[in-house]
């Protein structure tokens, strides 16, 4: 009975400093978990740093894809070469990345396509609203330039505006513009009444149709959409004595989660501010809009924005464009 009672002992202690001795090895192999795994840390800690430089070189590893949205007209090529350039800029840091355009449909349908996963990055004007639902990069792409409109009109109504004489005679015009554009409820915040379409193309037809009396456009688009436009719709003509401004700041735009691509092409952009290019490829772009505009010359309403955030960069003079200059 004894002796029984002494082998189920020794079988016991045997497992158990079996068990020790196993775990005792497994506790030395074991080492700290990669900066690029840390569920429990934020991205934004994540930066590219001498301490850190061996866990970011691993996770930049990886091609990133990017999904992005282009217009079939091309109005929006100058902001996706600058995406590209500043991608192209950070990957030594960062890592390789793929680009893969989609068509681009609407403002609305984008931003819920960044949301759900299905486009990486927009472009777009910022709004309160919208910084609450995507992560804004915060670079002014058109160095404030957006914000300066002049018109499209029947080349018969350039007389009417003309006569302008103050913003309350302005206002008894009405002014074409798409649904979902950010600056509608602008506009109308400011006392313009604003008429709506569903369909960025149907309003040409519909402005020399007399559904409404000018279609507003920064100095970015209106030079180049009545070159393109003219040919079709001979009566088109730029408006010549007016302009309007408010603060519009457009940036580009990814989900909420990407705050990794955010940090890099905020970075990548950053870099063309500093070594000029930036400032190079926006006047190879809009040089002669911006001349053929002759701002000037024009009388100048400026309106109020109620919809910027507070956020926006204007302490930094390199960002912006001094029309002044």
């Amino acid at each position: 009975m004894s002796l029984s009672f002494n082998k189920r002992q020794a079988v016991r202690v045997c497992s158990f400093l079996f068990s020790f001795v196993v775990l005792t090895c497994q506790e030395q192999q074991i080492s700290p978990i990669p900066a690029q795994t840390r569920g429990s840390e934020p991205l934004s800690r994540m930066q590219p740093n001498s301490g850190e430089k061996k866990s970011h070189q691993v996770f930049a590893e990886k091609s990133r894809a990017i999904l992005y949205p282009v217009a079939a007209d091309n109005r929006f090529q100058y902001r996706w070469i600058l995406m590209k350039e500043a991608l192209q800029r950070t990957e030594k840091e960062y890592g390789s990345f793929s680009l893969r355009s989609v068509d681009f449909r609407n403002e609305t349908r984008g931003i819920e396509e960044v949301k759900a996963g299905k486009l990486t990055i927009i472009r777009h004007p910022t709004t309160k609203k919208l910084e609450k639902e995507l992560l804004a990069i915060r670079i002014p792409l058109l160095k404030g330039l957006l914000g300066y409109r002049i018109f499209l009109l029947h080349q018969k109504n350039q007389k009417k505006f003309t006569s302008v004489r103050n913003f309350s005679d302005f206002k008894n015009f009405s002014c074409g513009q798409v649904l979902d554009w950010s600056d509608v409820p602008l506009l109308q915040a400011n006392g313009i009444k604003v008429v709506g379409s569903k369909n960025y193309d149907s309003l040409f037809a519909m402005l020399l149709a007399g559904r409404f009396d000018y279609f507003s456009r920064s100095i970015t688009e209106g030079i180049f959409e009545y070159e393109q436009k003219k040919q079709e719709y001979p009566a088109l003509a730029l408006e010549k004595s007016i302009c309007l401004y408010y603060p519009f700041v457009e940036y580009f735009f990814v989900s909420k989660r990407d705050t990794l691509l955010a940090q890099r092409i905020e970075r990548g952009l950053n870099l063309m501010v500093v070594d000029g290019s930036f400032d190079r490829i926006f006047w190879r772009f809009f040089r002669r809009a911006v001349k053929k505009a002759n701002l000037k010359k024009r009388r100048m309403f400026v309106l109020k924005n109620p919809n910027l955030p507070k956020s926006v960069p204007f302490h930094r003079k390199e960002l912006w464009l001094d029309l002044n200059q």
